[in-house]
């Protein structure tokens, strides 16, 4: 009981952080292809390595802007941005 509350305490912590970091800001993202779950949606890491799954149209390797619309505890959801 006291690792699932600890658990949740770092989660809560953790997508706070992140929604302060991310949310509405634009940042670069190197794309790896499409996302493990939707073949329509990209997927990619900034330069710190955190993952992201957006919309647009890019290819493999290229490096494009993406604007954060929802971060979440161990991903963000954005829009690629020209």
């Amino acid at each position: 009981v006291r690792f699932e509350r600890l658990m949740e305490l770092l989660h809560a912590k953790m997508l706070e952080q992140s929604i302060e970091k991310y949310e509405g800001k634009t940042v670069e993202v190197l794309v790896d292809g499409t996302s493990t779950k939707d073949d329509n949606i990209l997927a990619g890491k900034t330069k710190g390595g955190k993952l992201v799954n957006f919309t647009g149209n890019a290819k493999q390797g290229q490096i494009v802007n993406v604007k954060i619309t929802k971060p979440t505890t161990f991903h963000l959801l954005g829009e690629m941005v020209e």
